[in-house]
C-alpha cells in the first residue's frame, strides 16, 4: 500500500509504503479522492473531539518506509518511520472492492467514504447496514466516518474508471466528488433554515442569509438552493430571502461570476445597518471578528467550521455564550440529539448528521437519497459553468496541491481530483 502521510508539525506530505496485512475481510482500490479547503479543517481538528479525524487511518510506522518523491526534495532512500510524528489526513473519495471475504459485499461494488490519500485500503472487520452500505467496525472512530456509502451505477457520483467513459460523464462525477460533502451540508442547511422559516417572527419579516467563505463548496451549495427557493417563492407568492457573501478580495470576482449572491463583501466591511435583526449568519470562515462587528444586527448564527484557520481565541467558537457552550459540550460528548434539540442559543454549531437523521426519519431513506441525488445534479450542472477539474496524478502534483490547500492559495475555480494509483504505478 502506498499512501501520503502528513507531518503534524510541518503539515507536509510524505509518500510512504506500508506492508500489506496478512488477513483482511475486504480490500478496496481507491479510484480517486479530492482535496478541498475542508482538508484544512480536518488537519486542525484531527485530534479534537468529537471529530478525531486522525483516528480513521493511523500510520503504521513500524511496517512502513519512506519513498522518494521526485522534485520536492524528499529523501530518495527508504528509512524507518518509527520515530516520526505522521498522520494520514483524511479525504473524501471513491473506492471499489477488489477482494472480499464477506458474502454481502460483492466484487466491483463502489463506495464513497472518508479515505486516506492512498492507492488502496483494507479492513479486517466490516458489516453491511440496511441500506447496503459497508460499515467498518472501528469502535474508537467517530461512527460517521465508518460508513462507506454504496454508489449506484446510475448515480451522477459513480465513476466507471473506464477509458471509454465520455469526458462529460467523468467531469460530472469528478465535480460531484470534489463538492462533497459541501453539497450535503448546503442541502441540510437550506432545509434547516426553511423549516425554521428563516427565524422569522412574522411571515413578512425581511431576512438576509449571510455566508462567510462565500467561495467555499458549502456556501455555494446553500446559495444555489436559496436561489432556487427564491424562484419558487416568486411563483407561489412565498417570501424570498436575500443572500450576501463574505470573501477575500482575490475571490470576489469568482463569487460574483457565479451569480448566486445579491451582494459580495470584503471581510473588513460591515453589514448594512438598521434597527432590525434581519441577518442570519452562516459562518464557515470561523472569524470571530466578523461576528463581533455585526452582532447587533444578527438574528441567528450557525457555525460550520474554521475555514480561515483562526486561532482558538480569535475564532467564532470563542464568541459562544455559556448557553451555547453547554450545548456544544453536550454535542462533543456525543449526547443524543433529542437532549440538544430543545436548546436554541442565538449562536450554535451546525451538525449535518442531526439534520440528515431528521430528514431521513420524516421522508424515509429512499426519498432522502433521491433528494440528495437531485441536489447534487443541480449543483454540478451549475458548478460546471465556473469550476474546472484539475487532475493530480503524479507525486509532485499531489504534494503541491496539498501545500496549496494548506496555504489557502488554490483558486476556488479549481476542483482538485487525486489519483494515487497512477502516481505510484512505477514504484
Amino acid at each position: 500500500m502506498f499512501s501520503f502521510a502528513c507531518d503534524k508539525t510541518e503539515k507536509k506530505l510524505l509518500l510512504i509504503k506500508t506492508a500489506e496485512k496478512n488477513s483482511t475481510a475486504v480490500k478496496l482500490r481507491i479510484d480517486k479522492t479530492s482535496l478541498t479547503a475542508n482538508n484544512k479543517f480536518y488537519i486542525s481538528f484531527g485530534e479534537k473531539a468529537p471529530f478525531k479525524f486522525f483516528d480513521c487511518y493511523p500510520v503504521n510506522a513500524k511496517d512502513s518506509q519512506l519513498v522518494g518523491v521526485d522534485g520536492v526534495g524528499q529523501k530518495e532512500d527508504s528509512s524507518s518511520l518509527a520515530e516520526t510524528n505522521l498522520v494520514h489526513p483524511p479525504v473524501w473519495g471513491l473506492c471499489t472492492v477488489v477482494e472480499t471475504n464477506v458474502d454481502e459485499i460483492k466484487m466491483g461494488t463502489q463506495y464513497r467514504a472518508m479515505l486516506p490519500i492512498a492507492n488502496e485500503v483494507s479492513f479486517a472487520n466490516v458489516t453491511v447496514d440496511e441500506q447496503d452500505n459497508m460499515v467498518v467496525i472501528r469502535p474508537t472512530t467517530n461512527p460517521a466516518y465508518n460508513v462507506f456509502v454504496k454508489i449506484p451505477s446510475e448515480s451522477i457520483c459513480f465513476s466507471s474508471n473506464s477509458s471509454n467513459d465520455d469526458n462529460t460523464t467523468s467531469t460530472k462525477s469528478d465535480l460531484a466528488l470534489v463538492t462533497f460533502p459541501g453539497i450535503i451540508t448546503g442541502f441540510g442547511l437550506y432545509h434547516a433554515l426553511s423549516r425554521k422559516q428563516f427565524y422569522r417572527s412574522k411571515e413578512n419579516d425581511e431576512r438576509v442569509v449571510v455566508l462567510s467563505s462565500a467561495s467555499s463548496k458549502v456556501a455555494l451549495a446553500l446559495a444555489l438552493y436559496l436561489q432556487k427557493h427564491n424562484k419558487e417563492a416568486t411563483t407561489t407568492g412565498g417570501t424570498s430571502v436575500k443572500v450576501f457573501g463574505y470573501t477575500s478580495d482575490q475571490n470576489k470576482e469568482f463569487c460574483q461570476k457565479t451569480g448566486l449572491y445579491d451582494e459580495i463583501l470584503s471581510y473588513d466591511e460591515d453589514l448594512p445597518g438598521g434597527d432590525d435583526c434581519k441577518y442570519i449568519l452562516i459562518d464557515i470562515a470561523g472569524r470571530g471578528d466578523l461576528y463581533k462587528r455585526n452582532a447587533d444586527t444578527i438574528k441567528k448564527t450557525l457555525v460550520i467550521g474554521n475555514a480561515s484557520s483562526q486561532d482558538d481565541k480569535d475564532s467564532t467558537f470563542a464568541c459562544f455564550s455559556m448557553y451555547a457552550m453547554v450545548k456544544l459540550m453536550l454535542t462533543m460528548a456525543g449526547a443524543p440529539s433529542f437532549l440538544r434539540k430543545w436548546m436554541n442559543p442565538s449562536m450554535e454549531l451546525f451538525l449535518i448528521m442531526d439534520v440528515s437523521a431528521e430528514l431521513t426519519a420524516e421522508w424515509g431513506q429512499e426519498k432522502f437519497n433521491a433528494m440528495v441525488e437531485q441536489a447534487t445534479i443541480d449543483f454540478v450542472k451549475a458548478a460546471s459553468e465556473w469550476m474546472t477539474v484539475c487532475h493530480c496524478n503524479t507525486d509532485a502534483l499531489i504534494t503541491k496541491a496539498f501545500d496549496d490547500i494548506m496555504a489557502g492559495t488554490i483558486p476556488p475555480s479549481d476542483a482538485i481530483v487525486v489519483d494515487v494509483a497512477k502516481a505510484v504505478a512505477d514504484k
